[in-house]
């Protein structure tokens, strides 16, 4: 199991009623820890399962948009540094990469800039780094999107050398797209491709019209 922190699970109140992070990141280390079996000591960290490598990222503030630290970056550099370049490196992040599957506007606020809602004002630091690496894919949700093909929005693309997957809410709303609860992404690892397909749960059904093929040839 790998959990990663989203903003939700930071909005945890001090005796003063208002966000107190600490708090929030202590409570996500120990139940962390509990629910995996492996210690979760920082919001960031590395889990290496069945010889694929998971870097999850973490905000380290509260907020509805991500703050992450020069110290997080360098150590995502040098964990994709470390890596095989021959296999697929999975990231995953509560936050997409500003302006990437349709944001900002599909994040829905009124009022937006550019940084609305994915990494924000670190975005292109990120992306400077995971640009360096062919064999990334970088998971995110935080938008609320349902699966989706269109010109403005699509749960899978491709930015740069990045191979992006935006997965919707499992059982709060989401917008636009298939926006049922209970819907997930099923993924399987060949040795010559990756396999993502739309599932959902509840009904018990396969989205067909979701399913991407991700050929590892195109990770080199």
């Amino acid at each position: 199991t790998v959990l990663c922190l989203g903003n939700h699970d930071l909005w945890t109140p001090g005796e003063d009623g208002k966000d107190d992070y600490e708090k929030a990141i202590n409570l996500f280390k120990e139940y962390g820890t509990r629910i995996t079996g492996e210690k979760i000591d920082r919001p960031y960290f590395r889990r290496d399962i069945r010889g694929y490598t998971f870097l999850c990222m973490g905000s380290e503030g509260t907020g509805v948009g991500a703050c992450i630290s020069d110290e997080q970056i360098a150590w995502l550099d040098k964990e994709l540094a470390s890596c095989p370049a021959d296999k697929p490196v999975f990231v995953v992040s509560h936050y997409a990469l500003n302006k990437t599957h349709g944001l900002p506007k599909t994040f829905g606020d009124k009022e937006y800039d550019d940084m609305t809602g994915g990494f924000g004002p670190e975005s292109d630091k990120i992306n400077a780094v995971l640009q360096k690496y062919k064999n990334v894919v970088l998971f995110s949700g935080h938008s609320h999107m349902g699966f989706a093909k269109k010109k403005t929005y699509s749960t899978f693309e491709k930015a740069g050398n990045i191979h992006s997957v935006n997965l919707p809410c499992f059982m709060f709303f989401n917008h636009d797209g298939v926006f049922n609860s209970g819907c997930a992404m099923i993924v399987e690892v060949y040795p010559d491709e990756i396999v993502f397909r739309g599932r959902n749960y509840l009904y018990k059904i396969w989205y067909k019209r979701f399913t991407f093929h991700l050929k590892t040839t195109d990770m080199k």
